[in-house]
């Protein structure tokens, strides 16, 4: 690292296809609450797994950022 460079952390998400409007703000809405540490702060997250049926609450920070750019998208 250079000489002042700033310790910079950059995420990517990357769509590997075209996906529908629901299925792109959900990645995005969880790939916000791991980054932000949303998800650790979560009181639901027990609830969460990794799992081919995984349901969020509703009121799971990433479930009202889902919604948050779901709206934007109108």
């Amino acid at each position: 690292m250079s000489e002042g460079a700033k310790n910079t952390k950059i995420n990517v998400l990357i769509f590997d296809r075209p996906y529908p409007p629901e299925k792109t703000a959900m990645m995005r809405a969880v790939n916000w609450a791991i980054l932000t540490g949303a998800c650790n702060k979560c009181r639901h997250r027990r609830k969460c797994s990794i799992s081919d049926k995984l349901k969020f609450p509703k009121r799971a920070p990433c479930m009202k950022k889902k919604a948050e750019y779901l709206e934007a998208k109108k």
